[in-house]
């Protein structure tokens, strides 16, 4: 694997002010949520933040002959040779036919992150490394989006940013939590307007979240600012596009049910709400939804019979389905990246972050109707393990996603397989 540095970023200063204490504190939490959940799984599931934690010395084949026809192979392997460690979202593929993505760390800078490009080869090349300034945060969230004029925007938890396919990087817009929001932990989507469509899970007007749109130069309106209450509040899921034209998503709490709701919103900032969200039925929606003949599916971390989540489709009309439960066991718990369909066929492609035989999650299949369910792997050592971002379909019909640890260095991986 060849990789190339394009821009390698200085030391940090001491960053000051409320936002990024805020901003390191979310990081802190975050990632000890996430050692509490793969605890759950057991002693191999043991997750150590701020680092790779796990040791994956051992040199395996990068591909696995027979995974049921599948032809999972690691594509890219992160590791302290060139920087990036921790891919904390999937990857993006521009009109180049490239992979862009994002990593949590960068060197010795835990939950900083860096902006990647990568190919079929396995060749990383780093186009940004956040500097944890106020002017540029660190904390990258959620897959990039390429928009109409070629350039890739993302967000962390308090700025909006764009970085060109050559590696220009520039700070777009720096959020104000009280008035705009903060803690942004889905990519952006755009709009058949050209306006980029945000959502910020904690701060705004009522201190509970909020949709923002933003154009291309970075200037900014909230269109919508959640309040507690039946509509639901600290939304985490990004906004999907509808083939009616508007935008659907999720919240994670309020609702009459205290535990979120799917709702729609205009480009202009109608709002209505959907359906409330059952706890039985999910619980904690953190995902983009994904459109398949008109309904929307997607995963829940949480909730379901079992407590260990399960997949849910969502009908424009506002009824709610859980498609599947997940158990823990073998067939995989706590799904936490998005989902992926493949157009020809209806069928569905995600990820867990734990169970399966070996504890480090697995890919699953399920029908669009949800009567067919079925593992297809489990992640072990030292291929891919904790996948964790949104799945991709590629032009080349692979699906690729990412892990945030294992590989031959233990860093995590950019991985394939063929539906």
């Amino acid at each position: 694997m060849r990789v190339v540095m394009i821009r390698v970023g200085r030391q940090p200063p001491t960053v000051k002010g409320e936002v990024m204490a805020h901003a390191t504190t979310h990081a802190s939490r975050a990632l000890t949520a996430l050692s509490v959940l793969l605890a759950s799984f057991g002693p191999q599931a043991a997750f150590c933040a701020g680092a790779t934690g796990i040791d994956a010395a051992s040199q395996g084949p990068d591909s696995v002959e027979g995974f049921k026809g599948h032809d999972y192979s690691m594509v890219a392997q992160f590791h302290r040779r060139h920087g990036l460690r921790r891919p904390s979202s999937g990857v993006t593929q521009a009109a180049d036919g490239l992979f862009y993505g994002v990593t949590a760390d960068f060197e010795k800078r835990v939950n900083l992150g860096g902006v990647y490009r990568t190919n079929e080869s396995g060749d990383i090349t780093i186009l940004h490394a956040f500097q944890g300034t106020s002017e540029d945060p660190g904390y990258p969230q959620g897959e990039l989006v390429q928009a109409s004029d070629g350039n890739l925007y993302g967000l962390t938890l308090t700025s909006l940013y764009r970085v060109s396919p050559s590696g220009d990087y520039a700070v777009v817009h720096l959020f104000d939590p009280a008035r705009e929001g903060w803690d942004f932990l889905s990519g952006p989507v755009q709009g058949a307007n050209g306006l980029l469509y945000l959502v910020a899970r904690d701060g705004s007007l009522h201190n509970r979240g909020g949709i923002l749109t933003s154009t291309l130069d970075g200037s900014v309106q909230v269109l919508h600012a959640f309040k507690e209450g039946r509509d639901g509040f600290a939304p985490q899921a990004g906004l999907a596009l509808g083939d009616d034209g508007n935008l659907y998503g999720t919240t994670t709490q309020g609702g009459a049910l205290e535990r979120g709701t799917f709702y729609r919103i205009s480009l202009d900032g109608s709002f209505e709400l959907l359906a409330t969200i059952d706890p039985t039925m999910c619980k904690g929606p953190r995902t983009r939804l994904v459109l398949y003949n008109g309904d929307f599916y997607g995963v829940c971390p949480g909730g379901g019979s079992h407590a260990s989540g399960s997949i849910v489709r969502f009908t424009q009309q506002g009824v709610a389905e859980k498609l599947h439960d997940f158990g823990r066991g073998e067939d995989g718990g706590q799904p936490w990246g998005g989902l992926v369909v493949d157009p020809s066929t209806g069928e569905l492609f995600g990820t867990t972050l734990g169970g399966g035989t070996a504890e480090y999650g697995t890919v699953f299949e399920i029908s669009f109707d949800g009567t067919e369910y079925k593992k297809l792997l489990d992640f072990d050592l030292p291929r891919s393990v904790y996948p964790q971002g949104d799945l991709l379909l590629s032009q080349d019909g692979f699906i690729y996603g990412t892990s945030s640890q294992g590989g031959r260095k233990g860093g995590g991986t950019v991985y394939r397989f063929h539906p």
